[in-house]
């Protein structure tokens, strides 16, 4: 049995308990300034679990001061974000106060860009995944007040995990007669009003936040992201960004080539960054011109010499492959595109027809055409894609990339997949019951054989998840069995998120993602489970907020209205939250007002 005090297992001079709580402790994490971390594991016979348990210095020896402490935990454990580490449990231990934690295996921010040598890009990105994960804590009105590197987790997949959320309130509220949160501050970090005493603030996390991009980056000689982190670690808070937000959209102005609001920025600066900014919209003008020039004249003198059209075809083929992906992509993430992107449609339906043409066409050629084809019934009418409502020429689209895969012999992984992904955008076009179901069927065959030839299909394996969501939707709505649905999606949500997708699979993977956590959401509210309802719309509330503050984009804009709307209906079930309800009501409309306003429509 452990006989040693306390503040002996705190200093270094005895073994640790062999228990906490519902923990059995197996060995040391750390110690530091707020205390010590154990690696710590339930064997209560409830589950299995393994967590990081930090016992605080400062005690909670009236009930009083162990009441705050059980309030403030209640209040941290409700911060589910992806980039924040949990609060799972906590109380007291003789007087000390304990928590139990996510425990994280991985490396401090610094370590990690260091030891792979991450070129600045790359370091910025990791940053910003900390930033959005502070802008979550924030709206949720709690401050982190110890924001270092070493709180800064990266894993093996290169996903960021902010750590301590908010445990210097926590120690603040506990009654430790000597100096409360003293214990939580790391000076090299900490903001000077926090030295001198000051409460923390969001003014004292943006601070913490510049000292660690000024740690991460290393020497810089860039001036803007020297600005940047200058105002952002200002001596003087009202000299810093009024917000983490504010920091961000520097950060982003400062990639996209636009004057920061750190400094100003002399005329013949702000001359070049335009003409940085310009560079791709005069790049895809000139393509287009280009094109267009390919189209009337040198197509019809390439009919002949075999070889110089099909030169000629794939160079249609990468310019229709430009117009449907990163190009359309850019445009639907603007406001007010709506006609641009019709014409963008149309002009790259005009390639795929002439590329459709084309006899004797090698494989590869054949294939992506037909994922154009796909791709353009995609925005031309799929539901749940940023599209142009045009359902009976997006089928029309499907049926000529089926046409097109017909044309090629064998059955590789290439076109076992594509054939699945054809059938997932035939579903989002139909509203029949057995033809959803025999086309989810049809995917899930081709994405299975895609996966069996090539284990790796990243493309492949997202599909599966596509189609588990499908269904998942038909047993809510058609089968009417949403306790049901709720199972199936939350199973499906936890493969989603087992995997690190990557490239091209980053942007649908995150759109899934939000998808199933409204769907649950809604599964639970349709199961007349309206607290496990607004959970999950919480969550897809979260989401939304953390996209919004990497990337603002018009589409995650669109999310964040539809997020509002379903918050606003479960809350509207629970008498008390009638006042809130109406409030994310107001806050769905306002972002709807604002997007139409953007696109020149009404929907009044």
């Amino acid at each position: 049995m452990q006989t040693g005090g306390i503040s002996a297992w705190i200093a270094d001079d005895e073994p640790l308990p062999e228990r906490v709580g519902p923990y059995r402790i197996t060995g040391l994490l750390g110690r530091g300034g707020m205390g010590l971390v154990a690696r710590g594991e339930r064997d209560d016979g409830v589950f299995e679990q393994a967590v990081a348990i930090k016992l605080m210095r400062g005690s909670l020896t009236s009930v009083g001061a162990l009441e705050r402490f059980l309030i403030e935990r209640r209040i941290l454990g409700r911060l589910v974000d992806p980039g924040i580490a949990r609060i799972l449990d906590g109380g007291s231990l003789n007087g000390t106060p304990w928590l139990a934690m996510d425990l994280i295996e991985g490396r401090s921010i610094t370590e990690y860009a260091n030891a792979a040598a991450l070129n600045l890009d790359a370091r910025l990105a990791l940053f910003q995944q900390a930033c959005a994960a502070v802008v979550f804590a924030h709206r949720n009105l709690v401050i982190h007040a110890d924001i270092k590197p070493s709180n800064i987790m990266v894993d093996a997949d290169g996903k960021v995990k902010l750590l301590d959320f908010g445990i210097a309130r926590l120690i603040d509220s506990s009654d430790n007669s000597e100096d409360p949160g003293s214990g939580a501050l790391t000076r090299q970090y900490a903001a000077p009003e926090r030295i001198s005493g000051v409460p923390a603030s969001v003014a004292s996390d943006v601070y913490g936040l510049g000292m660690v991009l000024r740690e991460l980056v290393g020497p810089v000689v860039e001036d803007d992201l020297g600005a940047i982190i200058a105002h952002a670690t200002a001596a003087n808070p009202l000299e810093r960004y009024p917000d983490v937000p504010s920091l961000l959209a520097d950060l982003d102005a400062r990639a996209g080539h636009r004057p920061i609001s750190a400094r100003p920025t002399p005329w013949h600066q702000r001359t070049v960054k335009f003409f940085k900014r310009q560079r791709i919209a005069a790049a895809v003008g000139a393509l287009l011109i280009a094109a267009a020039a390919i189209s009337t004249v040198q197509y019809v003198r390439a009919e002949r010499a075999r070889d110089a059209a099909e030169s000629r075809f794939y160079e249609v083929r990468d310019l229709a492959r430009f117009m449907l992906f990163p190009h359309y992509d850019r445009l639907a993430d603007a406001p007010g595109t709506t006609a641009a992107r019709a014409e963008l449609a149309e002009t790259a339906g005009r390639y795929l027809d002439r590329l459709a043409q084309m006899r004797d066409a090698p494989e590869d050629l054949r294939l992506d055409t037909a994922r154009g084809f796909r791709r353009l019934a995609t925005v031309m009418g799929a539901a749940g894609e940023s599209n142009l409502g045009r359902t009976e020429e997006a089928k029309a689209l499907l049926d000529r990339a089926d046409a097109t895969l017909a044309t090629i012999s064998g059955e590789g992984a290439a076109i076992a997949e594509e054939r699945g992904w054809v059938n997932v955008v035939r579903w989002n076009t139909l509203a029949d019951d057995t033809e959803s179901q025999r086309v989810s069927n049809a995917a899930e065959q081709h994405f299975g054989a895609a996966l069996a030839t090539d284990p790796t299909r990243m493309g492949a394996r997202l599909g599966l998840l596509q189609v588990e969501k499908n269904r998942g939707y038909m047993t809510l709505w058609n089968a009417d069995r949403p306790a049901d649905a709720a199972k199936m999606l939350e199973a499906t949500l936890g493969r989603l998120r087992a995997r690190a997708w990557t490239g091209e699979w980053t942007r649908p993977a995150r759109a899934l993602e939000y998808v199933l956590l409204a769907q649950i959401g809604d599964s639970y509210y349709y199961a007349e489970d309206v607290p496990a309802s607004l959970t999950w719309f919480r969550r897809a509330e979260a989401l939304v907020d953390a996209e919004l503050a990497r990337n603002p984009t018009q589409v995650w804009w669109d999310r964040y209205g539809d997020a509002q709307y379903n918050l606003s209906g479960s809350l509207m079930e629970i008498p008390a939250e009638r006042g809130a309800a109406l409030a994310a009501a107001r806050r769905g409309r306002e972002a709807m007002d604002a997007h139409f306003v953007k696109t020149g429509q009404s929907f009044r």
